[in-house]
């Protein structure tokens, strides 16, 4: 049957007056039984008992037929598991929680945009409602059973309770159980999902996690994984077996390459909502925005209903306007909030695009995905806002926003610096694939020299700052050491072979030093060196740099280094461009990048000026009055 009438003969017309959702009644089976259920239609208004299932869809086609109502459709294979999981008699699911369950796929008729659009307004509240919401993980495999199995042992929880409050060492079972949570739990696809956040972080009573056969309570899972050492550097004396059971656990088919596990944030989340209530639109995107989503509408839709009503109410649920105009009312909503927090949050997109006709403070929202998403981060360096708790004046009219900022200084040089080093177990200097490029970095060293040395004669207003050329290092202009500090070297290293250097302090110029090849490695970092790694000149090079290399690539990496007319360097946005505008904004962490445009500006990025960002020489000038704030148009 085509797709649209197997829709009409399933699914009536909902009264969205009275709240009304569809409910799914399973009738029971076995697991290879074929799967067959009715809908019925409830209103929340009459608080019916139901469960929620949370789940990813998948990627593969609907290919798996089930009957509704008597009528033949198509579900993804992702979720016809899921069904047979749930309704065998073995899930622990349908108790006192009820039978009814609410599933996205099924209950809401797709194929109908208005009504799809109508149902998301309620999914807030429909999550909200549930008796229960069921987690689905996916399939279990041999290692997951194992731990959930232990998981729900009482007598391993106990255990796992001392690890914090006796500060133990682990068991080898206890290091399993961790690694079987990070190498396969986590890398599940279900914890990239952006709707996932919001359905975990609204629900009223403790979630249950399902994965394949086995299920246990968020609360019991998350409780345990905050109990476990978080990584091998956590217990030194026990590295090697850590290792060796790290080779007998596979990493989940789901997992992508450079992500770890993410459901630390979906608790995070859960608790913050539980604690306040509700989470504004800047810190919810923000948050989320490593997260993926088929339709791009979602990363907004997705979050709606964990958003102050106030913010909710203004965001229109419409799938059939294109996704940039959905961006650009989150971004209104943004940008207008009077939360001092609401401009930082901001800062965190990606917003250089072509010129087209969305204006240019509007992220594209398609393009965040995990894996290609560069985080702002590395280029934060002081611990609050510029003025915090004060907030730049914005206002929106229509496609342009009003911003009061700070004008520095206009670009007059761009090199360009993506550093992408730091993971491997050697080092080599060069040009050649994975190679440091260290004649670049000694490129970008001396641009920074010669800014400087240069007198400031053409703006007198940006004068009395010149000192703050001086102020810094290189090490610390073009590296960011923020994820470093407080977890020791070892943090850089965990997977490579510094662990006989975390306690012996490596000074961060003395590393750059050894980086660009003009000092040797001091003979007191090399006392407790391995005899075997002493020789090998690669591995020794990168177990010293590690750090280093880190640093510089959480600031440097797919960026530019930057140096102004006044002699201002700094590393920003990979798009910056010779003429773009250096500025400063109250309550956020960055220096903007403007490009000029018309009578205004246009949104290119967010860069670093080295110098000026502990903000002690920015707030002297604008008490003097030599840097004064002014009213700009972004197109």
């Amino acid at each position: 049957m085509d797709p649209c009438q197997a829709a009409s003969s399933i699914y009536g017309a909902l009264d969205d007056g009275r709240s009304e959702i569809r409910a799914l009644s399973l009738n029971s089976g076995d697991f290879d039984d074929p799967i067959s259920c009715s809908l019925q239609v409830v209103s929340l208004q009459d608080q019916p008992i139901y469960r929620a299932l949370s789940y990813v869809w998948g990627t593969a086609p609907p290919n798996i037929t089930i009957s509704i109502n008597g009528h033949e459709t198509q579900i993804t294979p992702s979720l016809a598991a899921t069904l047979r999981r749930i309704r065998h008699p073995a899930s622990s699911s349908a108790t006192a929680d009820g039978s009814l369950i609410w599933i996205d796929a099924i209950c809401i008729n797709q194929a109908d945009l208005a009504e799809r659009g109508s149902q998301v307004k309620l999914m807030g509240r429909i999550y909200r409602q549930a008796s229960r919401v069921l987690i689905w993980l996916g399939e279990g495999t041999e290692h997951s059973d194992w731990a959930l199995d232990r998981l729900n042992d009482a007598s391993v929880r106990s255990s796992l309770v001392t690890l914090k409050t006796e500060s133990r060492q682990p068991t080898l079972e206890e290091i399993r159980i961790k690694i079987i949570i990070d190498r396969d739990l986590e890398m599940r696809s279900y914890w990239t999902r952006t709707w996932v956040v919001q359905e975990m972080a609204l629900a009223q009573n403790d979630p249950v996690v399902h994965c394949g056969g086995k299920c246990v309570p968020l609360s019991v899972y998350v409780d345990s994984r905050n109990n476990l050492p978080f990584d091998a550097t956590a217990v030194p004396g026990m590295i090697s077996e850590w290792r060796r059971l790290e080779l007998e656990v596979p990493r989940h088919s789901d997992a992508i390459k450079g992500r770890v596990g993410v459901s630390f944030f979906h608790d995070f989340a859960r608790t913050t909502y539980r604690d306040f209530g509700e989470i504004p639109m800047g810190w919810a995107l923000n948050a989320t925005s490593g997260l993926s989503a088929t339709d791009a509408r979602d990363r907004v839709y997705g979050v709606l209903g964990l958003l102050p009503p106030s913010q909710a109410s203004r965001i229109e649920v419409n799938y059939k306007q294109h996704y940039m105009r959905t961006a650009q009312d989150a971004m209104t909503v943004v940008l207008t909030c009077p939360d001092p927090d609401a401009l930082d949050s901001f800062t965190t997109f990606s917003f250089h695009r072509p010129v087209d006709e969305y204006p240019s403070w509007v992220p594209d929202l398609a393009l965040r995905e995990y894996e290609h998403w560069t985080s702002t981060k590395g280029l934060k360096h002081a611990r609050h806002a510029w003025r915090f708790p004060q907030k730049a004046a914005t206002a929106v009219s229509g496609d342009v926003l009003r911003l009061n900022v700070v004008r520095l200084d206009t670009v007059e040089k761009v090199l360009d610096i993506s550093f992408n080093h730091g993971w491997g177990t050697e080092f080599r200097a060069g040009s050649g694939p994975g190679m440091v490029d260290t004649e670049l970095l000694k490129t970008a060293e001396a641009m920074a020299d010669e800014g400087a040395q240069r007198a400031i004669t053409h703006d007198k207003r940006i004068g009395a700052l010149s000192q703050a050329r001086h102020k810094e290092p290189i090490w610390l202009s073009m590296c960011s050491w923020r994820d470093l500090d407080g977890r020791g070297m070892a943090y850089s290293g965990q997977s490579r072979n510094d662990m006989w250097l975390p306690e012996i302090p490596r000074e961060r110029g003395t590393l750059w030093n050894i980086l660009l090849g003009r000092q040797d490695i001091p003979v007191d970092w090399l006392a407790s060196c391995p005899e075997g790694l002493r020789s090998d000149t690669p591995k020794l090079m990168a177990a010293v740099l590690s750090p280093l290399l880190h640093a510089i690539r959480s600031r440097c990496n797919e960026r530019r280094a930057f140096l102004t007319e006044a002699g201002f360097f700094g590393v920003g946005s990979g798009h910056m461009e010779v003429g773009d505008v250096v500025a400063f904004v109250a309550g956020t962490f960055y220096a903007w990048i403007l490009r000029p445009h018309r009578d205004g500006y246009r949104m290119v990025g967010f860069a670093y000026a080295s110098g000026l960002m502990d903000w002690e020489i920015l707030d002297e000038g604008m008490e003097r009055g030599t840097l004064q704030e002014e009213t700009v148009r972004i197109y």
